[in-house]
C-alpha cells in the first residue's frame, strides 16, 4: 500500500467537549492519558470524525468534500496542512495498513509503548475532591480587595528594595557560597508550595476544577504539582491567564513581604530567609516559570495572548521544515512564518541549555555514576523514542528507510552546509572575547596614611576627598575642651611652680627648692606633651599629593579617636593593582615582570599597566576581602580567626599574588592638581587583568572551558 494515502484513525484516547463561545462552537479535544488538551475549530474537529480508520485518508477527504459544508469551503492545501498537524499533535495516528485490509473491523494501531521515564514523574497526593475542599475557603484571595492589597505590598517592597538595594543584593551574594544552601532549599519548598497553592485556586475561582496535586520529581528533585488542564475548557482567555500567572502573582507577593523583611528585621536568620526568599521568587521565577521559550506559565500566558494554541507544535514543526530544506531535496516550498522559526530556534536553544545544565548538575552531584544516568536519560529521550516509533509505524523498513534517507539528500544543498561548517570553524580561529582575566583590586602605591593623634571633634575640614594637598598643609582642625582645659591647668601648675623655685631659691632653702625643681621639671615635660598634643589636633600632611577621605563632608562635628584613620595622601601617577590568580598560572607569569597588561575596571572602563611584581609565595589568606564572595567579590572565601583571634578571609586553594603599575589615562604637570582626581580610578574598585600580549581563539576558549569543567568534576581544580 502507498505510504502517501495512509489508514488514518483518531486515537482511542482522545474525547472530545463542545464549548460554546462568542465567535461559535469551538471543541476541546481532551487525551486524560498524557494530560494534554487541544482547542479545535470546526474543521479540525470535522476532520477528525471522519478519519475513523476504515478510510484511507484520500478516500476520506474526498467523501468530507462533498457531505460536509466546513470541509468542502476550506482550500485542500489549508485541509491537507490541517491533516498533518493534527498527526503531529498525535490526535490521529496512523494504523497498520495489513491488518486493517484483511479486516472489515476498524484497524487496530500499534503504537509504540510508553515507556517510563524517571527523569520526570509525578505522585499524586490529592484529588479533585480534596483539592476543591482545599481551595473554596482561600478564594478571597483573587479578589478585588485582596489584589489592592498585593499592589500595595508590591509597592512598598519595591520602596524598600531600591532604597536599600546594596544591603539586599549583598545578602543575596552570600547565599551562593557553600554553607548557605539550606536557606535557598527552604526558600525554594515555601515559594513553590505557595506557586502551586495559586494555580490551585485561581483555577477554582474561574469555575474549573484542579484535577489533582502532589508531588513531581524533575531529576530525583521532589517539587510540588497541581494538574490544572481542565482550565482548557473555559472559552474566556484571561481566565486561562489568570489561572497560568497566579503561581507567579503569589511568589512576588511573598517575594515584596520578604524584601520588607530584609530591610527591617534584625535577626540574622530571619533576614538570610528574607534575602532567599527575594531571590528565589523574583529572579528564579522569572528565568523558569515566566519563560516563554519553556512550556511553563510564561508559554501558557503567551499563547493565550496571541491566540495561537499550537504554538509550541508548530515552531518546532517549522524547525524541522527548515531543516529538511537545508540538506533533501523538496517538492515545493511552503511559506515559512518568520517569527515562528525564531520562536522554534529560540525555544530549542532554551531546551537544550536546560537540559545540558541539568545533566551537568547530576554528573557534578554523583561524580562517576552520574556520566551513566546522563547517558542513560539521553538514551531514553532521543535514541528509544525514535526506534520504538519507527518499528511501529513502519515495521521491517530497517536499513531501506535509512538509505531511502540518503538518496534523498541534495548534493548541492549539502555542499552549501560543508561550506557554512567550514566558515564556522575558520571562525572559531580568531580572538576568543571571552579572555582569561584574573580579578584584582586598584590601590596607590606607598600611600601614607592619615590618622588622628589625638581625640577631639572636627571643627574645621580645610581639604576634601580628591583635593592636592603640600607637605605640612593643615587638613582636619579639631577641638578638644577636656585636653585644652588640661593644659591650661598644667601651665598654671608650672608657673606656680616657677615662682616657688624662685621663692626657694631666695630663700636658699636647698633641699626643698630640689625637690620643687623635680616638680617643676614633670610639669614643663607634662605641658610639652599636652602641647603636642593640641598641635596634633590639626591634622597635616605628610607629603605631596592627592588627598583621599571617603565623606569627607560629613566629619564635621563627628568626634575621632585617638589612632583612628581618616584617609590617605597618594601619589597619583603611582598606582597599581594587586591580581589574585591561581597557583597553576605561575609558568605564565612567573617571567613577565614589565610585561603589558590589560585592565578593565568593575565600571566599564578600560586601562593599560604592566606587570611589577610577581610574589613567589602563595597563600591562601586573601589579603583584600572585598574580592571575596561574601562581599560580592568573584573568589570564594572562608572566614576564620587567626592566632591572634582576629577574622581573616581564606580561599579554597592558594593563590598568587601579582602587583601590576596602572597608568593613569590624564596626568598633569602637577602632581596634586585638584583636576586630576577626575581621571583617577577609586581606590579599592574591583578589575580583571590578563597579559595584553597572551590571546586565545575561540576553540581554545572552549576546550579551556570542557578541561576546567572536567579538572573540576574529578577535583583536580581549574586551569585559570
Amino acid at each position: 500500500m502507498s505510504n502517501k494515502n495512509p489508514i488514518v484513525r483518531l486515537r482511542p484516547e482522545v474525547s472530545f467537549h463542545c464549548v460554546p463561545t462568542r465567535q461559535g462552537v469551538r471543541y476541546v479535544a481532551e487525551d486524560l492519558s498524557r494530560d494534554k488538551f487541544w482547542r479545535l475549530g470546526p474543521l479540525e474537529y470535522e476532520l477528525c470524525a471522519l478519519l475513523d480508520g476504515e478510510w484511507r485518508l484520500q478516500e476520506a477527504v474526498a467523501i468530507g468534500r462533498k457531505h460536509s459544508r466546513v470541509i468542502g469551503a476550506q482550500d485542500p492545501s489549508k485541509v491537507q496542512k490541517t491533516l498533518v498537524w493534527l498527526m503531529q499533535a498525535g490526535i490521529l495516528e496512523r494504523t497498520d495498513e495489513e491488518s486493517s485490509v484483511a479486516s472489515l473491523e476498524p484497524a487496530t494501531a500499534t503504537p509504540p509503548p510508553k515507556l517510563f521515564d524517571p527523569s520526570f514523574f509525578r505522585i499524586p497526593v490529592l484529588n479533585s475532591e480534596q483539592l476543591e475542599a482545599i481551595t473554596k475557603p482561600l478564594l478571597w484571595l483573587l479578589s478585588i480587595p485582596a489584589a489592592c492589597v498585593a499592589a500595595l505590598i508590591w509597592g512598598i517592597g519595591i520602596s524598600f528594595a531600591i532604597t536599600d538595594f546594596h544591603k539586599i543584593t549583598s545578602l543575596s551574594s552570600e547565599l551562593f557560597v557553600p554553607g548557605s544552601y539550606w536557606w535557598l532549599l527552604i526558600a525554594w519548598v515555601v515559594l513553590k508550595t505557595v506557586h502551586e497553592l495559586g494555580h490551585a485556586v485561581a483555577c477554582t475561582r474561574v469555575g474549573a476544577k484542579p484535577r489533582s496535586a502532589g508531588i513531581g520529581f524533575m531529576f530525583f528533585a521532589p517539587s510540588p504539582y497541581v494538574n490544572v488542564t481542565s482550565v482548557w475548557r473555559i472559552d474566556n482567555r484571561w481566565s486561562r491567564i489568570l489561572v497560568s500567572a497566579s503561581g507567579m502573582l503569589f511568589e512576588w507577593t511573598i517575594a515584596a513581604v520578604a524584601a520588607i523583611g530584609v530591610c527591617t528585621l534584625e535577626s540574622p536568620n530571619l533576614r538570610y530567609m528574607c534575602a532567599s526568599i527575594v531571590t528565589m521568587g523574583t529572579f528564579s521565577t522569572l528565568v523558569f516559570n515566566g519563560n516563554p521559550l519553556m512550556r511553563f506559565d510564561g508559554y501558557y500566558i503567551l499563547i493565550d495572548l496571541i491566540g495561537r494554541p499550537n504554538l509550541w507544535q508548530d515552531a518546532q514543526a517549522t524547525v524541522k521544515q527548515i531543516g529538511r530544506r537545508m540538506f533533501f531535496r523538496s517538492e515545493r516550498n511552503t511559506p515559512i512564518a518568520p517569527m515562528l522559526l525564531l520562536y522554534g530556534l529560540a525555544s530549542w536553544a532554551s531546551r537544550m541549555l536546560t537540559m545540558l545544565t541539568m545533566g551537568w548538575g547530576l554528573w557534578v552531584a554523583w561524580d562517576g555514576i552520574g556520566m551513566l544516568v546522563v547517558v542513560a536519560f539521553s538514551l531514553l529521550w532521543f535514541i528509544v523514542p525514535r526506534v520504538l516509533a519507527r518499528k511501529s509505524t513502519s515495521p521491517g523498513l530497517g536499513w531501506r528507510a535509512i538509505m531511502k534517507s540518503f538518496r534523498e539528500l541534495d548534493p548541492t544543498k549539502c555542499k552549501r552546509a560543508a561550506l557554512l561548517l567550514a566558515g564556522i570553524i575558520v571562525l572559531g580561529f580568531l580572538p576568543s572575547p571571552l579572555q582569561i582575566y584574573w580579578p584584582g583590586c586598584v590601590d596607590f602605591i606607598e600611600p601614607s596614611e592619615l590618622r588622628v593623634d589625638a581625640s577631639g571633634f572636627v571643627k574645621e575640614v580645610l581639604v576634601h576627598d580628591g583635593q592636592g594637598v603640600r607637605e605640612g598643609d593643615e587638613i582636619i582642625r579639631m577641638d578638644n575642651p577636656a585636653l585644652q582645659i588640661e593644659y591650661e591647668i598644667a601651665v598654671q601648675m608650672k608657673e606656680s611652680s616657677e615662682r616657688r623655685c624662685h621663692m626657694l631659691r631666695a630663700q636658699k632653702k636647698e633641699s626643698e627648692l630640689q625637690a620643687e625643681e623635680a616638680v617643676l621639671e614633670a610639669l614643663r615635660f607634662q605641658c610639652t606633651s599636652l602641647k603636642d598634643k593640641l598641635d596634633s589636633l590639626i591634622v597635616k600632611a605628610p607629603r605631596d599629593g592627592v588627598l583621599m577621605i571617603r565623606a569627607s563632608q560629613n566629619l564635621k562635628g563627628n568626634y575621632l579617636e585617638s589612632g583612628s584613620s581618616i584617609g590617605l595622601v597618594v601619589d597619583p601617577a603611582k598606582l597599581e593593582v594587586r591580581a589574585s590568580i591561581p597557583q597553576d598560572a605561575w609558568e605564565r607569569v612567573s617571567c613577565t615582570n614589565g610585561e603589558p597588561m590589560v585592565v578593565r575596571l568593575s565600571n566599564g572602563e578600560r586601562w593599560e599597566g604592566s606587570v611589577l611584581q610577581v610574589l613567589p609565595r602563595s597563600t591562601e589568606v586573601l589579603n583584600f576581602p572585598s574580592l571575596g564572595g561574601i562581599f560580592g567579590g568573584p573568589i570564594a572565601v572562608r572566614s576564620e580567626k587567626d592566632e591572634q583571634g582576629k577574622e581573616e578571609y581564606k580561599t579554597d586553594k592558594p593563590r598568587l599574588e601579582v602587583r601590576v603599575a596602572l597608568k593613569p589615562k590624564s596626568v598633569t604637570s602637577s602632581a596634586w592638581n585638584t583636576a586630576m582626581a577626575r581621571s583617577l580610578p577609586p581606590a579599592g574598585i574591583h578589575c580583571s587583568l590578563r597579559l595584553e600580549n597572551e590571546s586565545e581563539n575561540s576553540w581554545q576558549s572552549l576546550w579551556r572551558w570542557v578541561d576546567a569543567a572536567l579538572r573540576f568534576q574529578f577535583r583536580d581544580g581549574p586551569t585559570a
